[in-house]
């Protein structure tokens, strides 16, 4: 009973339970969203979503009602980002942006190295057992074309959503190595880019991957020569400012492009045949929808929903013309804040920076920028980026504040069992002394 009652009194402990459920109940959902976008024929529970919602609302409501200190700006750019998004699912429900309101606010102060790892638990499994699967004939593989190449799914729904999960699982993995990243782990994302542009034809994707290749070889060679005059790398001003300046660079071109596109314009037309019509389909979106603050349904139409249904092609792919019409003003401005957000505090953090920026670059031709099934580093937001992020380390610490024995508590009264005085207990001291 004593333990027992530790567990609650102690506050390290207590928030340590609270974030197993938390993060227990988010794996539960991850692995949902994901396994959607592949082949696979699962069937879940009816009630599946709500009560694993449910289960991470509480235990992050719980996490935060435990804090002792608030920052005023995070608890009202939360509170904002949750209204947003909660308006957006009211305008149009949509499962995946219901989830974003309530658990990335609920991560607030769960080490961001918790998120990650539960993700690599998910992720590395599910793909490789999705494409060894998928080769051996258990899932169905889809083959499309563009002209002459052949872009296979690998067990996937289409071939970029395949390579954005191993764009974001590798950025999960740099982060969660952070220092330790080494040309090893560059090497190993080369490969992969290739891999990705052979078999699946993601120009995108592989162009990330290949960024990041050259981010973990530049970060690790400026961290070898500062630890050679004995210093630790910290990145300049110059760092910070290319990494918060990107996402706003990247999301003001993507809505000028798409607003002022014409055809009749030669490097516009260009620009549009390299990006796969990305720049067109989003004016159109300006030209059949309107912009308001919580966002609107959109009809889009998919390959093969446009095949089944013999209609035109129309899908939003870049994230800021998706995040605009979608989700509303609002919607963008959050989804641009949070990222701005993680810049500006992790500014000593260049593998953060760098991540956040790099997402924000991918996020101009794919739309995952705040679906957390695809991009978890969303769900980090708010999360806290101080500590080590180890589950054994924590666990051994709980261990040890649970099992090591209590403090005895002075007694009130008299100094001797006998009831003597206290005068009597002191001059038997000096007594002592003097022999």
């Amino acid at each position: 009973m004593k333990k027992a009652a530790r567990v609650f009194t102690d506050r390290d402990t207590r928030n340590l339970i609270l974030d197993i459920l938390y993060l227990a109940s988010f794996a539960a959902l991850f692995f949902r969203m994901f396994i959607s976008s592949t082949k696979w024929q699962i069937t879940f529970p009816e009630n599946y979503n709500t009560v694993f919602l449910y289960a991470a609302g509480i235990s992050g409501g719980l996490r935060i009602l435990s804090r002792r200190n608030f920052r005023i700006f995070t608890v009202l750019f939360m509170a904002f980002v949750c209204f947003s998004f909660s308006k957006s699912w009211l305008a149009f429900p949509d499962d995946r942006i219901l989830m974003a309101a309530v658990l990335i606010p609920a991560a607030y102060g769960i080490n961001y190295k918790y998120i990650l790892k539960t993700v690599l638990l998910i992720s590395v499994p599910v793909i490789a057992v999705t494409v060894v699967c998928s080769r051996l004939g258990f899932v169905e593989e889809i083959i499309y074309y563009r002209g002459s190449k052949i872009r296979m799914c690998l067990g996937f729904a289409y071939p970029t959503n395949f390579a954005s999960h191993v764009f974001f699982t590798c950025v999960s993995w740099m982060l969660v190595r952070e220092k330790k990243a080494g040309f090893i782990d560059a090497g190993v994302f080369a490969v992969i880019a290739f891999c990705l542009y052979r078999f699946c034809d993601a120009r995108c994707s592989t162009i990330s991957l290949s960024m990041l290749t050259l981010i973990v070889i530049f970060f690790r060679v400026r961290t070898i020569m500062c630890r050679r005059k004995g210093n630790d790398y910290t990145p300049g001003k110059a760092v910070f400012i290319v990494c918060i300046v990107i996402p706003l660079v990247m999301c003001a071109s993507a809505l000028l492009l798409a607003y002022f596109y014409d055809s009749s314009i030669p490097w516009m037309a260009k620009l549009n045949s390299i990006l796969s019509d990305r720049i067109r389909l989003g004016n159109e979106a300006f030209r059949d929808y309107y912009v308001n603050a919580f966002g609107q349904f959109v009809r889009m139409y998919d390959q093969i929903l446009a095949a089944q249904l013999n209609v035109e092609y129309f899908f939003l792919d870049s994230s800021y013309i998706w995040n605009l019409f979608k989700y509303g003003v609002c919607g963008l401005i959050s989804a641009v804040g949070m990222y701005e957000f993680m810049i500006v505090k992790n500014r000593r953090n260049a593998w953060i920076m760098a991540a956040a920026a790099l997402i924000s670059i991918h996020s101009f031709v794919e739309h995952h920028m705040i679906r957390f099934d695809y991009c978890p580093i969303v769900i980090m937001a708010f999360a806290s980026f101080e500590g080590e992020g180890s589950f054994i380390k924590d666990f051994k610490g709980m261990h040890e504040r649970l099992t090591a024995p209590e403090p005895e508590k002075k007694k009130k009264g008299n100094g001797s069992r006998s009831g003597g005085k206290k005068k009597s207990g002191k001059k038997s001291g000096k007594k002592s002394k003097k022999r």
